[in-house]
């Protein structure tokens, strides 16, 4: 191809190295100061040299060294810092992508705060069913539970129990009975009604008391009987405790006497018998008779 030449610069086409593209020489230098190849690349130079490609030119495409075009998969496909993340295909991949959890999706609100995690370890939990408590015994003092609400149900009687033979009372302290001389404190009392009275003419009999609910202490008991010349001895015995015995030989026949026995040790609380038997009697008796109407158990001491 031909080429146009000045006194100045030499413009065109060239057939030799330079017939790619469009470059310009001064005359009289051997290579171009500039050449613009045909794929869009810059090259320059000081006529001495071939051109050098310069930043700004290359080809254009998708692969190294080439450069992306502005309608390129990869600029028109990228998300845009302006967009906040807004313009990604999918924000639940992308959290996937950065290995996150489903708790990244939930609010603050649905956790507790450090001090609210510190108040849950000091909680309670239900699954240790109030053995984490700190102090049980100031939990029932809060519920206002009294010692009865860690005894035994064993130390109590049952609602569907029956006395037919006795009754228990807690008796407060009152002004001692005229017929009980000295000092009288009836502190705990088991009495057994008039209408129950022990009778026998034999010296085998035997009467049973059971389950009386008695505390730990000393005790004496105070016999109801009806004195009769034929009158036995009685000997009251107490489930752990020695017997003690009342005389119910009277010289003539009498109703309603007392009898209270010599003192006696219940050494531990709970339900106890009594035994009542007439194995003796006075030597001034004619037999072993006992008309008893009632019998009072009495807690003297602790």
């Amino acid at each position: 191809m031909s080429r146009e030449q000045s006194s100045a610069l030499s413009l065109g086409l060239f057939d030799t190295d330079y017939t790619d593209g469009f470059a310009i020489q001064i005359p009289g230098e051997t290579y171009p100061r500039i050449h613009i190849t045909a794929n869009g690349k810059v090259k320059t130079g000081d006529g001495t040299v071939p051109p050098t490609e310069i930043s700004g030119g290359g080809t254009f495409g998708t692969t190294a060294g080439t450069y992306a075009e502005g309608n390129d998969s990869r600029i028109t496909g990228s998300a845009q810092k302006a967009q906040n993340l807004a313009d990604l295909a999918s924000a639940a991949t992308a959290r996937t992508n950065l290995g996150l959890g489903t708790a990244a999706t939930t609010a603050a609100s649905a956790y507790a705060t450090a001090a609210q995690g510190a108040t849950a370890d000091a909680a309670a939990q239900k699954a240790q069913n109030l053995a984490d408590l700190a102090s049980a015994a100031t939990a029932r003092t809060n519920l206002g539970l009294g010692t009865a609400a860690v005894a035994a149900s064993t130390d109590f009687l049952a609602s569907s129990a029956t006395l037919p033979w006795r009754r228990r009372v807690d008796i407060p302290a009152y002004s001692k009975p005229s017929t009980v001389s000295g000092t009288y404190t009836l502190v705990y009392a088991a009495e057994f009604s008039a209408s129950r009275g022990a009778s026998a003419n034999t010296n085998d009999q035997s009467w049973t008391w059971a389950d009386l609910p008695l505390s730990a202490g000393t005790w004496v008991a105070d016999v109801y009987f009806r004195g009769l010349t034929s009158g036995g001895i009685a000997t009251l015995t107490v489930t752990g405790s020695s017997g003690v015995t009342a005389d119910t030989y009277t010289a003539s026949t009498t109703t309603n006497s007392l009898v209270t026995t010599s003192s006696f040790t219940i050494g531990t609380s709970g339900y106890k018998d009594l035994v009542v038997t007439n194995a003796t009697k006075n030597a001034a008796s004619s037999n072993y008779a006992l008309n008893i109407n009632a019998i009072i158990l009495r807690r003297t001491g602790a």
